[in-house]
């Protein structure tokens, strides 16, 4: 486990390299909460920053899959936000639909209280976040943008673990296409993904927008 301060607004919590990283913007909202399976290590993790699970009010979801999902249930207090068109897998999860098959896990409840909408505005704690519907990965797959920053959180909709199969990120090839080129017109300083590094260098994060 490992937590790394991004910025005075973002932090980074990793797990294991089959959790999906944990963002926190302003010690009050999450981006993803991993698979669920490691309560202490998330504990340990929130204690580093002097904040618990409490202090958590809204969790956004960059799709259903349970790697992402999966620790929504150990924030009482948090609204969960995901994309409008989750409610189709959450209605009825499968071990396909939430990749629940990978991980030896099953769903825990994880009910959308605000549904999102492509060019939705967040704002947590004064920071700005946009959500650009990103679907190719999931069709439910979306990114978030903080223009302030120019910070692009992407989930899982881009490929950039280069040691993993295209086909991991990409279930949809035409798809994303559209995504990469709707991502394409952002200005970008730092792409933050669903797993591995985060990448700063304007070259890579080009070439990555191009796949």
């Amino acid at each position: 486990m490992r937590t790394h301060k991004i910025s005075d607004t973002v932090t980074k919590i990793q797990i294991t390299p089959l959790d999906s990283n944990i963002y926190i913007i302003n010690n009050t909202l999450l981006i993803d909460t991993s698979t669920g399976h490691h309560v202490a290590l998330i504990k340990k993790a929130l204690d580093t920053l002097g904040i618990t699970h409490d202090d958590i009010t809204c969790i956004i979801n960059t799709h259903t899959h349970i790697d992402h999902i999966g620790g929504n249930h150990l924030f009482k207090n948090a609204k969960i936000m995901m994309h409008e068109s989750a409610k189709t897998t959450l209605k009825e999860p499968t071990l396909k639909n939430t990749f629940s098959k990978y991980f030896n896990t099953t769903l825990k409840n994880s009910d959308i209280h605000i549904p999102l909408n492509d060019r939705d505005t967040i704002r947590a704690k004064g920071t700005k976040l946009e959500i650009i519907h990103t679907p190719g990965h999931s069709p439910d797959s979306i990114s978030i943008y903080m223009p302030d920053q120019k910070y692009l959180f992407t989930g899982d909709a881009i490929p950039v673990r280069f040691d993993k199969k295209l086909s991991v990120y990409i279930k949809n090839r035409e798809t994303s296409k559209e995504t990469l080129q709707k991502l394409h017109n952002l200005e970008i300083n730092m792409l933050l993904p669903g797993h591995g590094k985060t990448i700063d260098n304007p070259q890579q994060i080009k070439e990555l927008l191009n796949l």
